[in-house]
């Protein structure tokens, strides 16, 4: 073996001319290439042609496989996805890995696109071009946006310009103008919004979220179809310790979303942490610190149905130290469940001085919530008594009338969390000596649902990203406006980064297209888990969110401690978002009967006034206007640990 890699060594530098010398071909094999038969000569060596071994068998580096990963991709974007990949690979390989000249090979000789899918147009050209090189600094086409891309060769970038570029052009010569209609593919300045400011790079290319073929099939099926059940979200409040999580995970364990077992292992392991009372509540709280301090910290999610809803529910947080989780899982509602303790002065306690109740109910408000049901619990510790049931009633009605809720969406409903009694069926002699009303499933099934913004482009605030088992990469949020489809592209905002969806889970399970009103997961292909974070939003490409740092709003202010100057520094809270933010200038005060300004540039502003401001953020933020996107428009201002404001967003500057 050892003579055999030696030999292989000698052969592999050894000088062919050395043996050869001067005798002639046919002097050693006694053959002529002219006389052998046609065709033949292409197999004779000719050592006038400096030939070597790469002239009969392509060399493929070491980093050939990871080059074709990255530029493959890259090449799609372009061109489409309906050329084959074998063919991509070899006019990579035949262009040197050239990401330019690959391009334009391709679209010259191998395109030949659906129009419909890929929504490009069809230009005739009376005499076909080939573009001059560029220049070191080429100038902007005008029927067309470059796109950019990274060069194959580190350092050196590479700008590709599709459509008709304003250089000079070599005519080829007439018997090569063969090729049929040139696919130009271009970008409408048209198509982007007037209030978006996208960064250079989004602007050189515009992606569109599904063809134009599929949006109308899509926006004809969401039209005729039917559904069974109506979608809500449902978001459950309170002050802390009024047993929230409890009443929702027995409530969902009555219905059967919990099987006994688990349950049962449930009830096994608080006792042995000594929560025993909380084995409920660890059916939504499912975070060890949560269920070691035996209070909700984030927003849980799940799913369950009534008969005839479909209902998301949202858990959230009722420690003031979670307050800004508590405005995130408000901002995903359409419709709440107050949860207060009845017992002896727990009920006063969180809804007086400084308890979560009010401040909840406020928050829930001021973010859209419009209807509102309150769940008096634990009223099995008062023996069932009606009379504090009464009382709880007509100090709630009179507040929530105050905060903005209209008689017909207020209910009350009393229970226990921790027995059960009322959430699903009423066997309570006591109470139904009194109490004659649905259960509590039974009014969150007569909730009214929300109107949906299902015509507007595509919008989505991302609330939670990790990495699934089966999608990779994925987000979670609620569909504000628009619908997704599987394959659709997306920009993720304020990244400006363009992403594929790849896959969608909504109320539990996989589906092909999602609408809005709908939470959901999205598993996403294209992106780096790095580059997505909890607020950022997720937008159709064609119609971009609008963003800025200051802007014009309308806000209502709550029980101050002290007045509102400008200047004032608070955090605002938009969605997911909790940014650091100053009151930059005092507009004037509204006047809440006509609505209109009644006094311009104050000096300060006090409780309960209804006020124009400019807010100016630190950072830059995606933000949309309330008269175009309602639940996008609302935010809310908070400072010293209480919120001092709501409002919604009038204009950008």
């Amino acid at each position: 073996k050892t003579e055999k890699m030696s030999r292989h060594r000698a052969y592999r530098n050894k000088s062919y001319d050395d043996d050869y010398g001067s005798e002639s071909d046919e002097e050693d094999y006694q053959l002529s290439p002219s006389s052998a038969s046609p065709g033949s000569a292409q197999y004779m060596y000719n050592r006038a042609k400096s030939n070597n071994l790469s002239s009969f068998v392509p060399e493929e580096s070491e980093n050939d496989d990871a080059l074709l990963d990255e530029l493959v991709p890259k090449v799609y974007d372009v061109v489409g996805n309906s050329h084959n990949e074998d063919d991509v690979v070899n006019a990579l390989r035949d262009h040197d890995y050239n990401l330019e000249r690959t391009i334009a090979y391709i679209l010259e000789h191998l395109s030949e696109l659906s129009v419909d899918q890929f929504d490009m147009e069809i230009e005739t050209q009376p005499k076909k071009t080939v573009p001059a090189k560029p220049a070191a600094k080429a100038s902007t086409p005008t029927k067309s946006a470059p796109v950019a891309f990274k060069s194959a060769t580190p350092g050196k970038p590479v700008t590709i310009t599709l459509g008709v570029p304003e250089t000079k052009t070599t005519e080829i010569p007439p018997e090569e103008k063969k090729t049929p209609l040139k696919k130009v593919l271009q970008v409408s300045s048209d198509t982007i919004s007037p209030d978006a400011k996208m960064s250079p790079m989004a602007e050189k290319k515009i992606n569109r979220q599904m063809p134009i073929s599929k949006r109308t099939e899509m926006e004809e099926k969401i039209k005729n179809q039917t559904k069974e059940k109506e979608h809500i979200n449902l978001v459950v409040i309170g002050h802390v310790d009024a047993g929230k999580s409890t009443l929702m995970g027995h409530m969902l364990y009555e219905l059967g979303n919990v099987n006994a077992k688990t349950m049962h292992r449930y009830e096994k392991e608080s006792k042995e942490i000594g929560k025993g009372a909380f084995s409920y509540a660890w059916v939504l709280d499912e975070h060890a610190e949560e269920r070691t301090r035996g209070i909700t910290m984030d927003v849980g999610v799940t799913n369950f149905e009534t008969e005839h809803r479909k209902v998301t529910l949202l858990d959230a947080p009722g420690h003031r130290d979670f307050v800004p989780n508590m405005i995130s899982g408000a901002a995903q509602a359409d419709v709440a469940l107050l949860v207060v303790d009845s017992s002896t002065d727990n009920f006063e306690r969180g809804f007086e001085n400084d308890g979560q109740t009010k401040e909840h109910a406020l928050l829930a408000r001021s973010l859209g919530v419009n209807q509102m049901g309150v769940v008096v619990n634990k009223l099995d510790s008062m023996n069932w008594n009606k009379e504090r049931f009464d009382n709880i009633v007509g100090i709630l009605t009179k507040f929530l009338k105050q905060s903005g809720f209209k008689d017909s969406s207020i209910f009350f409903v009393p229970c226990s969390g921790l027995t059960g009694e009322n959430l699903v069926e009423r066997k309570e002699e006591g109470l139904k000596s009194w109490y004659s009303g649905p259960t509590l499933l039974q009014r969150i099934d007569q909730f009214e649902p929300a109107e949906r913004e299902v015509t507007k482009p595509f919008r989505l605030a991302i609330t939670d990203v990790y990495k699934a088992l089966n999608a990779g990469m994925a987000i979670g949020g609620k569909i504000e406006a628009g619908f997704v489809n599987v394959g659709d592209k997306l920009l993720l905002q304020p990244n400006n980064e363009i992403c594929t969806v790849k896959s969608i889970r909504s109320h539990g399970g996989a589906v092909d297209y999602a609408l809005a009103g709908e939470n959901v997961d999205i598993g996403l292909a294209g992106i780096e888990m790095q580059h997505i974070s909890i607020g950022n939003l997720l937008s159709d490409p064609e119609h971009p969110v609008p963003i800025a740092k200051k802007f014009r709003a309308q806000i209502v202010t709550f029980s101050l401690e002290r007045s509102i100057l400008a200047g004032h520094t608070v955090e605002f809270h938009y969605q997911s978002i909790n940014e650091a933010a100053t009151v930059s200038a005092l507009i004037g005060v509204v006047d809440k009967a006509t609505g209109e300004p009644s006094k311009k540039k104050p000096r300060y502003l006090d409780s309960q006034t209804t006020a124009i401001v400019e807010i100016r953020t630190r950072n830059t933020l995606c933000l949309e206007l309330y008269a175009n996107y309602k639940q996008l428009g609302r935010f809310t201002l908070r400072s010293g640990g209480k919120t001092i404001a709501a409002g919604i967003i009038d204009t950008l500057l």
